[in-house]
């Protein structure tokens, strides 16, 4: 992965109102057990390519899951905030998994371009 594709990828999806605001990759931050139970508690970051550059929504989601009934699922500290290029690099090369999402958005959109 070098830091052009990302640049590549970024300016691409900038160009398309419909890829604005559109998940490139997530990933899963921390994760573990509250309360001693089936409860658990996520710290998740979506990465998205807006209008100007790369976007983190960045939230704890809190799931919770009664004996009876669906599962209910709180988020909070949830905020936004923009990322640089050299740092989408970073995290996609201590994220395999999200490396593996951000090659297989990157395949849509070439496949998608060849198509037009």
């Amino acid at each position: 992965m070098t830091i052009d594709s990302i640049t590549r990828i970024r300016e691409i999806c900038a160009e398309n109102t419909k890829r604005n605001s559109q998940k490139v990759f997530e990933i899963i931050k921390n994760s573990g057990d509250i309360g001693g139970g089936q409860n658990f508690e996520e710290e998740i970051e979506q990465y998205k390519i807006g209008p100007d550059g790369w976007i983190c929504e960045s939230r704890i989601d809190e799931i919770i899951q009664p004996e009876t009934g669906p599962t209910i699922t709180r988020r909070r500290n949830e905020r936004t905030y923009e990322v640089q290029d050299n740092k989408v690099l970073e995290i996609l090369e201590a994220y395999p998994e999200a490396l593996q999402q951000f090659l297989a958005f990157e395949k849509t959109i070439f496949e998608q371009r060849n198509i037009h």
